[in-house]
């Protein structure tokens, strides 16, 4: 059990580090796209 967990684990953090960032970056681009045209919004209302 203890042999398989630690030759899995550094590969099983490298799958979540990777998943996390598949999703966080496009997220993360749409959520500054998003705050840049909400700006803008508000620029042209002033």
């Amino acid at each position: 059990m203890w042999p398989i967990y630690w030759v899995n684990a550094p590969n099983l953090a490298l799958f979540i580090i990777s998943l996390v960032i598949t999703i966080a970056g496009p997220a993360l681009n749409y959520g500054l796209l998003w705050y840049k045209i909400l700006k803008t919004k508000k620029i042209k209302k002033e």
